[in-house]
């Protein structure tokens, strides 16, 4: 499909994104843009059959991988409330793999970031907004989602880093009560991260192809995680 996204959140706080259903879409299923989206909550939502438009090579380095390589939800930034939504049958370009994901994060050069005060709160006006560095933020939350029938599961990129350096003094994120099964590569690609917990995440995969080109593996490879 040459869709761009499904849903967007660009620039927007406190929100409310729930019960929907994004199907047969390009690119990304569920967006958020600029990474300094605050306090909107995922709830409830099902994104499936997102396909590739564009993967993520193309792009130089300050705007690589901008939710265009068959995601089903893609966040530029942590700061947003992730719960209860599935995600199902992500496919990437041919010849651009490791790119398709259920989930990804993706926190790559996110910069100084303006976030909201409070509810209604101007992130142009001084008093209104606080600056905080995009990459020494935890997620603020991630809980009872589920993700199948995909090439990949979960990735995370640059939480509390910049690349391998860890930002001092970025709080513990913690992925809860998850669910990944039947994924055809990694349940979970492990990128430049720091501090954080896995609590009853549950990964399922055959055990007849488990070593079939690292199906259903917990994957830290060549990244720096810690």
């Amino acid at each position: 499909p040459p869709q761009k996204w499904g849903i967007t959140v660009h620039g927007s706080h406190y929100g409310l994104i729930q019960d929907n259903v994004v199907y047969n879409i390009g690119g990304a299923g569920i967006v958020t843009e600029n990474g300094a989206e605050s306090f909107n909550l995922f709830d409830h939502n099902f994104v499936a059959r997102v396909s590739s438009n564009g993967g993520r090579q193309e792009f130089q380095e300050t705007t690589r991988g901008i939710a265009r390589e068959g995601v089903g939800f893609w966040f530029r930034g942590v700061n947003n409330y992730v719960r209860n939504n599935v995600a199902a049958n992500m496919g990437e370009a041919a010849g651009d793999t490791e790119a398709s994901y259920a989930f990804k994060y993706n926190m790559y050069y996110a910069g100084n970031l303006n976030i909201p005060n409070f509810r209604g709160a101007n992130t142009s006006v001084a008093g209104e907004y606080t600056t905080r560095n995009g990459n020494n933020m935890p997620i603020l939350e991630f809980s009872g989602n589920e993700m199948y029938g995909n090439v990949q599961g979960l990735t995370i990129w640059w939480l509390c880093s910049f690349d391998y350096d860890f930002q001092e003094g970025c709080g513990q994120s913690v992925f809860r009560d998850t669910v990944i099964w039947h994924t055809t590569r990694f349940a979970y690609y492990g990128y430049p991260s720091y501090n954080y917990v896995f609590d009853n995440i549950k990964v399922y995969g055959s055990p007849a192809v488990i070593n079939d080109i690292y199906n259903s593996i917990w994957w830290y490879g060549d990244y720096g995680t810690k």
